[in-house]
């Protein structure tokens, strides 16, 4: 080769001082260089004379100077090209460094981190030349230098030209362009090629990196043709179990053997993987714990001899009767999927919690969604004994969940991944469900044993209307919010009016809007009757039972179905924090309020994060007589949570039945602040504080508004405070009443209403709400249901 140099010498004596051979591959010889004109280090490729004969310089320099355009950081660039002496070269910055491959060969497979880094940058690279039409076809370690901690992709101008010049001819020639470890089917077919041919080779990379060795191998370039061609893509895990179960997926996909499989542009590739970064964080830190832990673990078993014992406080059982299920890692990296990782996450958290486990609120968890928090910190927070992490892909019907089970010390536990297609989902959610069962030991029912047996395929059609639908009603803002909800599921319904989800998805929304301010005057029927619905269909859906149960409560008062209906509901899931918030109350209007207080409980210690499971406890206490309690639980509450406007109102009355008016006044007047909707508490409390003046403008400005439900509750209670008991009475009575006049109508929501009990007016009222009071009581009887009029009978003559 010594001919070679110093042909090359003479020949670029006036541009450059060749120095030395530095590289030899396959289509090329490397040689290190001056650049005289520049004073820089270059390094010049030289193309073998087999392939420059073939080429011609014509071709070649045409080739080349389209590549040469590219100016990116993570694209080598090409300084210069051309023909000296029969020689076909082009020259490129010297970079201070190695080759991945030089790296690989040196460390094996590289941490993830470091591999995941250098994917995003080539692939940030591919999808820049990609976009102005310019193809590698060589994608390979070899051709992606590293320096100062950065990836460049080298070799653009040569794949570019030979692509150009070779198309169509074999590979066996030795002219088509690619090498056959990282060469996608297509390519060694000689087929189109397109830049989704570089995303399979980025693929074969990020596998070879992980791993230590490429995804195939063979004894001839056909041999491993062939097996790009036919072969499924090994399991990366199990050349290591650590890898993230999503990066195995991300491998498979970007080296689907059908292009339009994969990842269409690597930059939709990199942004996968980025998505997926937070949680490998989170595993990194985990991993670290579980070192930790696990020395611990291993250090006291020494003291005590009793390794047995240790290997036992390992395995699962009852501690994890109460789970978290972290919000799932969305690799189908389409905004427009975002209610399906959603959807999927809360579906996961219903079928878990209707075996009888406590699973932590999806909107508790919702809060993890970006956390760098680890799993002992998560479980610690949570109170919980395991928690569950994991990923779900979507491709057109196709659904994969990937799941991971930890304890609370941080120790994986199992692993596992379910996948289908979207009309048999609900199968895949049992399925799930049942994995989990078996994992920890739980006994299962023989009704639990039915129900995960399987389930009815459904429509993915009417499915995604039901998602799409839940994902607007649970990160709602505003009241066209819940009506795009409403659209929703009425499409799902209309699309298929057997599907007892939609109808329990509607019957939840138009119970959420009964409970608002000012809600619809149908909103409540319409309530029922998809509960109703729902349960016809479905006569094990929890949600459509809890639906049912407050519309007994709040609008029918039917208080005897109410309950039966409360606890059905619970019976068919116990994790239905709002279930049990609503019973609670039901519970504390009837003076039960032992009972109230372990159901708010429940709801708080389901949902924790969520402020109105929380913030309403102190309120049982007031509700019972114990004002003192009340006001001391409620005070802390507020530096908890400092934009909650209904823990500031909970506080002013606590502190208003002890007479603490200035404390009462500045809570409330707080409350407002943050929620104008609680102005008329506040006149309330400016009523009975004295301070009339200040009642009186309220009322004028409710006044002048008009009439709602939510209104006519507090106007009625302003009245009630000076003694204007007709005007109170009209209020109270107000024609569309709101759910919550029961609690209101009590006194203990409002002293002044002990001394209109003997009004038949109020009385009346109690009689429409199917309560009555007995002459001292605290609190009121529940009254069967007021049958429906009936017409008289008819005479026969």
């Amino acid at each position: 080769m010594l001919d070679l140099l110093e042909r090359l010498r003479a020949a670029l004596a006036d541009r450059y001082a060749v120095e030395s051979e530095i590289g030899r591959g396959g289509m090329a010889t490397v040689f290190l260089a001056q650049d005289l004109r520049h004073d820089r280090r270059v390094a010049i490729k030289v193309l073998h004379p087999e392939l420059a004969a073939s080429l011609g310089p014509d071709r070649f320099l045409r080739e080349i100077k389209i590549a040469a355009k590219l100016d990116h950081s993570h694209i080598l660039a090409l300084h210069d090209s051309g023909e000296a002496d029969g020689l076909l070269y082009y020259v490129m910055p010297y970079v201070e460094g190695e080759s991945l491959r030089e790296r690989l060969e040196r460390d094996g497979g590289l941490p993830i981190d470091q591999a995941i880094g250098i994917i995003v940058e080539v692939a940030d690279g591919l999808a820049y030349a990609h976009e102005r039409g310019v193809v590698h076809r060589d994608i390979k370690p070899g051709n992606i230098l590293l320096s100062a901690g950065h990836a460049r992709i080298a070799d653009f101008g040569v794949a570019r030209a030979l692509g150009a010049a070779s198309a169509g001819q074999a590979t066996a020639t030795g002219l088509a362009v690619g090498t056959p470890t990282y060469m996608s089917p297509e390519q060694a077919s000689a087929g189109e090629v397109d830049g989704r041919s570089d995303t399979y080779a980025l693929g074969c990379v990020l596998y070879e990196m992980l791993s230590g060795d490429p995804p195939f191998d063979g004894p001839t370039p056909q041999s491993l043709l062939a097996k790009h061609a036919v072969d499924e893509v090994p399991s990366l895990r199990t050349t290591d179990p650590e890898i993230p179960l999503f990066v195995e997926r991300v491998v498979e996909r970007a080296m689907a053997k059908d292009p339009a499989d994969r990842f269409q542009t690597p930059r939709e590739l990199a942004e996968t993987l980025t998505t997926g970064t937070v949680v490998a964080r989170v595993r990194r830190q985990r991993r670290t714990r579980r070192a930790v832990v696990a020395a611990r673990a291993v250090a006291v078993a020494a003291v005590l001899g009793l390794v047995g014992w240790w290997i036992s406080t390992m395995s699962v059982g009852p501690e994890f009767e109460r789970l978290a299920v972290l919000p799932l890692v969305d690799l189908t990296n389409d905004p427009e999927q975002e209610y399906l990782a959603a959807g999927v996450h809360e579906a996961l958290i219903v079928e878990l919690g209707r075996l009888g486990l406590s699973v932590t609120a999806r909107r508790t968890m919702a809060r993890y969604r970006d956390t760098d928090k680890g799993i002992g910190e998560i479980a610690e927070e949570l109170g919980v004994g395991g928690v569950i992490e994991g990923s779900v892909f979507r491709q057109g019907d196709s659904l994969e969940i990937a799941t991971r089970l930890y304890d609370k010390n941080e120790q994986e536990i199992w692993t596992a991944s379910f996948d289908g297609v979207l009309p048999n989902v609900i199968s895949l959610y049992r399925g799930f469900a049942r994995a989990i069962a078996d994992q920890i030991q739980l006994s299962l029912s023989p009704q639990d044993e039915a129900r995960l047996g399987g389930a009815a395929p459904v429509n993915p059609e009417v499915y995604e209307a039901y998602l799409r639908g839940m994902h607007i009603l649970n990160n709602r803002r505003s009241r066209a919010d819940a009506d795009t909800a409403i659209a929703y599921f009425n499409r799902a319904v209309e699309q298929n009016p057997a599907d007892a989800l939609a109808y329990a998805g509607l019957a939840l929304c138009y119970t959420t809007l009964g409970h608002g301010p000012d809600p619809p005057p149908n909103t409540w029927p319409l309530a029922r009757a998809a509960a109703q619905r729902a349960i016809r269909l479905d006569s094990t859906s929890a949600e459509g039972w809890a639906a049912l149960a407050d519309y007994k409560s709040y609008s029918e008062r039917d208080w005897a179905g109410a309950e039966r209906a409360f606890r059905r509901a619970d019976e068919l899931n116990p994790s239905l924090a709002m279930n049990h918030y609503h019973y609670a109350w039901y519970l504390a209007l009837f003076g039960r309020v032992e009972e109230a207080l372990v159901e708010h409980r429940r709801a708080a210690e389901l949902d924790p994060l969520t402020p109105l499971h929380t913030v309403w406890i102190p309120a049982l206490y007031w509700f019972s007589g114990d004002y003192e309690r009340a006001l001391s639980e409620a005070r802390p509450l507020p530096g908890q949570y400092p934009k909650s406007a209904t823990i500031r109102r909970v506080a002013a009355e606590s502190a208003a039945k002890l007479g603490l008016w200035e404390e009462a006044t500045a809570a409330d007047e707080q409350a407002v602040a943050l929620y104008p909707r609680w102005t008329p508490y506040l006149g309330h409390t400016y009523a009975r504080a004295g301070r009339t003046e200040e009642a009186l403008r309220i009322l004028r400005e409710l006044e002048a508004q008009p009439p709602s439900p939510w209104n006519a509750k507090g106007m009625a209670l302003i009245h009630a405070a000076p003694g204007n008991r007709d005007e109170a009475l009209r209020w109270l009575a107000y024609e569309q009443p709101h759910a919550w006049l029961a609690w209101v109508a009590t006194s203990q929501y409002a002293d002044q209403w002990d001394s209109y009990r003997d009004d038949p007016r109020y009385r009346a009222l109690m009689r429409k709400m199917n309560l009555r009071y007995e002459p001292g009581d605290l609190f009121p009887i529940p009254l069967p249901m007021v049958p429906p009029e009936l017409p008289a009978p008819v005479g026969t003559g």
